[in-house]
């Protein structure tokens, strides 16, 4: 989603992906865990940018 902050409004982006803003929030200011710090790809989502849902 912040890659994209700049094109769309975070409320439109949180509602589309079925999640809370303040979800979002609190996910953005907690530290990587253990899997992410090690490079894992593992259960990460890629959404293309160039699908457009507006």
């Amino acid at each position: 989603m912040s890659a994209n902050q700049a094109h769309f409004p975070i409320a439109v982006m949180a509602r589309v992906l079925g999640v809370s803003k303040a979800g979002y929030y609190a996910w953005t200011g907690r530290p990587l865990s253990t899997r992410s710090a090690a490079g894992s790809s593992a259960g990460r989502w890629r959404i293309p940018c160039e699908l457009n849902w507006f």
